[in-house]
């Protein structure tokens, strides 16, 4: 992660951003980015841009995002 957000131009890199590690288990790791922007008009695209450089390098590490939680069908019969 720490690598995706270094590659992404659309950050500030002073200071530097930071992965924090929110939770693991046995379906997910859950992180959090934080990132700085020059302005806060250039927070959406730069949302977009972070996950769009996670997403292409979880990918080239042969990382797959997981299926979000789906319900279970129930049998009542």
């Amino acid at each position: 992660m720490r690598v995706a957000l270094q590659d992404c131009n659309a950050i500030i890199k002073d200071p530097p951003p930071v992965v924090a590690l929110k939770g693991i288990d046995a379906i997910a790791i859950e992180t959090e980015l934080q990132f700085r922007v020059a302005s806060p008009a250039e927070r959406t695209a730069a949302r977009n841009a972070v996950i769009a450089c996670v997403h292409r390098h979880c990918r080239e590490q042969g990382f797959y995002l997981a299926m979000p939680p789906q319900p279970l069908p129930l049998n009542l019969a």
